[in-house]
């Protein structure tokens, strides 16, 4: 779980424009970007995208994507 969580973290910090991240909230982005890579409970990952107003954005759509990914090849 550390691994996911590093790795969403250090991509956000290393392509802050690939996630369209600001530099006002760029280590919560990575928090988060983390957090999902590491936990793939679709409906959760949804709720909180939709909640925090990004679900219909292409950030939100890639970790829709990404997490069905993952479900689909059993991660």
């Amino acid at each position: 779980m550390l691994i996911p969580i590093c790795v969403g973290y250090l991509g956000v910090q290393f392509l802050p424009d690939l996630f369209m991240a600001s530099t006002d909230d760029i280590g919560l982005v990575g928090f988060f970007i983390g957090v999902v890579l590491s936990i793939t409970a679709l409906p959760v990952i949804a709720r909180i995208l939709i909640d925090m107003k990004l679900f219909k954005t292409r950030i939100g759509m890639t970790i829709i994507a990404s997490a069905m990914l993952i479900d689909l090849l059993g991660g």
